[in-house]
């Protein structure tokens, strides 16, 4: 099983506007985005802050329900 470690900062990595509960990571270099930043960037392969191609994308984690 693998671990995702997700620090959730207030403000998105590009456009410095507050994120909100919906982030996605790029992959391999972990910056995250905020979704208006995602959907304006879907057509380009390396992420706008560091430039590294993006290997993949990871969609917001879902908040975690519990069973009692």
């Amino acid at each position: 099983m693998s671990l995702r470690i997700i620090v959730r900062d207030t403000n998105c990595h590009v456009c410095e506007l507050p994120k909100g509960a919906n982030q996605y990571i790029l992959q391999p270099c972990s910056h995250q985005i905020c979704t208006r930043c995602y959907e304006d960037w879907t057509e380009r392969k390396n992420c706008k802050i560091c430039k590294l191609d993006v290997e993949r994308i990871l969609p917001p984690l879902q908040p975690l329900h519990y069973c009692k």
